[in-house]
């Protein structure tokens, strides 16, 4: 399939851009460890779409981790470990699958939790000036827009964030056509065993 051999190269091109230490962590996510543009048989084999498309999406979730990783550094690199300073700033984050196994992502605001000392995520940032709140700025669903990115939070940042995003609409769009083709290839799977059962009927 054209679509899945281009994406797949696509984002082979991807990883080859990134340090060697950035895709470590996420090695065992594949199903193989040599270049999975000239694999065959790869991990379980998927009757119902091929092999290529479980290739596929398993490199689409480490891709996202490894975007998601990479703007996370960033902001360590600038802020330290001074996690207090983090609140109001964007990440994107995984919120699960589709019905295909499509990994599904989505922008947020993360805030520092005094109470129990970590990072918690939302999807709203309160706007607030001299210690009071004078409005709400809700995260587009289609992610940070000019709004969102003219925050005074977010000014040393914009440009790591727009990098990140540019890679997020590109997996978005692998995936968003991925799940239309799984989605595809099933309904016409259904359609087939209903025309056999049909012709099996007295």
């Amino acid at each position: 399939m054209a679509f899945t051999d281009i994406s797949i190269d696509f984002l082979m091109r991807y990883f080859a851009e990134r340090e060697p230490s950035v895709l470590q962590p996420y090695e065992a996510y594949f199903f193989c460890r040599h270049d999975l543009r000239d694999a065959d048989i790869c991990g379980p084999y998927q009757p119902l779409w091929g092999m290529r498309m479980d290739i596929l999406l398993s490199m689409l979730r480490v891709a996202y981790r490894v975007m998601r990783y990479r703007l996370f550094a960033y902001y360590g690199q600038v802020l330290g470990n001074r996690r207090k300073e983090w609140s109001g700033l964007i990440m994107p984050s995984p919120m699960g699958r589709s019905v295909m196994d499509v990994p599904r992502w989505h922008w947020v605001y993360i805030f520092y939790v005094h109470k129990y000392g970590n990072l918690t995520e939302k999807r709203r940032k309160e706007l607030r000036r001299n210690g009071e709140v004078y409005g709400v700025r809700n995260m587009p669903p289609s992610g940070p827009d000019y709004k969102v990115l003219g925050d005074p939070d977010l000014a040393r940042f914009r440009r790591a964030i727009l990098s990140a995003k540019e890679d997020f609409d590109y997996f978005n769009a692998i995936g968003k056509e991925a799940d239309r083709l799984l989605w595809q290839t099933k309904k016409h799977l259904w359609d087939t065993r209903v025309d056999t059962k049909n012709e099996k009927s007295p």
